[in-house]
């Protein structure tokens, strides 16, 4: 049961939140590059009375210390947004191509929340640091913050996410519902994430044996990719590779010189990841040759194998059913994820958790917003999380 200390907070704070988001979500900034976003949740934490561990101006940590407990907790949102264009009325709608497609405007605002309630009331033990991670969209923002000593700044026992979900994962359930990952039946994976420049040679169209097109090249690229999984990995792994975007040349009557591609690649083993990224190696480069073409590869992020911890993940699950009663609990089976917190859960334990965004455009459509509706839920279960680990 939600205490009704905390149901009068938010009843109180919850206008200011929904601002706040929509603040956020009007001026979302790319991976490594959230210097605004950072400097706006240093002002609000400041305002709060933590203490601020900074990472070169991307990305933030407020530390509340509560009592003479040794008992330690940290609660993790991602800030970037992703570059592409908000197609929504909304009248705080995106002004810079970026838009916050993911929801973490969303996560920003409950784990602000959260910390707003938890340095007013100070009603826990022990130490509690809020992680704003950056970088979440190209998979090594947070591991650029542990090359930087996160470790060596915080030792929490416990590591806890609250993120919105692919609709397509949130078969049942209404806005603010918990949506609990089983890592008993659920596989966890690595993502990869590449840029291929494919370079050709232009010249007119009326000429094309004067050039070398790598719109063609790229295009046989694409569809040979797609044997990989289909012709190459067993039916029981799980795999999939994306080419998730593809930019080239500007005109119709030329051929270009240069088309990038972008794609990721989801394994849940390292022999079969390991496999996937050298066939992909092998694939373009055989294919670019059969094209006369060259190409040049960037490695853009990757993440390891995402592992909810058993004993949080019921300790998590079983908060959420005190707080609101099972018919907003729900669980996840047979789900292939991935995230940037397993960065931070390959040191610590902890577990990642799904709130429902309601009845909304999917995560990464460019009519996306992360419903205000579903601030309160997740505030009230950050806090739980907190007054009980730490009690």
């Amino acid at each position: 049961m939600i205490k009704s200390s905390v149901i009068e907070y938010i009843k109180n704070h919850k206008e200011s939140w929904n601002k706040l988001r929509e603040e956020f979500h009007s001026t979302p900034e790319l991976p490594l590059r959230e210097f605004e976003t950072t400097k706006k949740i240093k002002e609000q934490l400041l305002k709060y009375g933590f203490e601020i561990i900074e990472f070169d101006g991307v990305g933030i940590i407020g530390v509340l210390k509560h009592g003479n407990s040794e008992n330690k907790i940290a609660l993790k949102a991602s800030i970037d947004g992703i570059l592409q264009k908000e197609e929504t009325d909304l009248p705080y709608k995106s002004v810079n191509n970026s838009m916050h497609a993911n929801g973490n405007d969303g996560q920003i605002i409950m784990l602000l929340g959260a910390c707003q309630y938890l340095s007013e009331t100070r009603e826990f033990n022990g130490t509690f640091y809020a992680i704003f991670a950056p970088g979440s969209n190209i998979q090594n923002g947070i591991n650029k913050l542990i090359d930087r000593g996160l470790f060596d700044k915080i030792d929490p026992q416990s590591i806890f996410s609250l993120k919105p979900a692919p609709l397509i994962q949130l078969k049942k359930g209404k806005v603010g519902d918990l949506h609990f990952i089983n890592p008993k039946t659920s596989s966890s994976n690595f993502i990869d994430l590449f840029k291929y420049k494919i370079i050709g040679q232009s010249s007119f169209g009326s000429s094309p044996e004067n050039g070398y097109d790598p719109i063609v090249a790229a295009s046989s690229i694409i569809m040979n990719l797609q044997t990989i999984v289909s012709r190459n990995i067993s039916p029981f792994s799980n795999a999939a590779i994306t080419v998730g975007s593809i930019k080239g040349g500007y005109t119709a009557n030329a051929i270009a010189k240069l088309v990038t591609i972008k794609l990721s690649v989801s394994s849940n083993d390292k022999e079969t990841r390991e496999y996937i990224l050298k066939r992909i190696e092998s694939v373009i480069d055989s294919t670019c040759k059969a094209y006369e073409c060259n190409f040049e590869k960037v490695n853009i992020g990757s993440s390891t194998s995402l592992q909810n911890n058993g004993v949080e993940y019921e300790f998590a699950k079983d908060l959420a059913v005190d707080l609101f009663d099972e018919e907003k609990v729900h669980i996840i089976d047979n789900l292939m994820i991935n995230d940037d917190i397993s960065f931070l859960l390959d040191k610590k334990p902890g577990t990642l958790v799904f709130i429902n965004n309601g009845n909304s455009d999917d995560i990464y459509s460019s009519k996306f917003d992360f419903n205000n509706q579903a601030i309160p839920f997740g505030v009230c279960f950050f806090i739980g999380l907190v007054e009980k680990k730490l009690k």
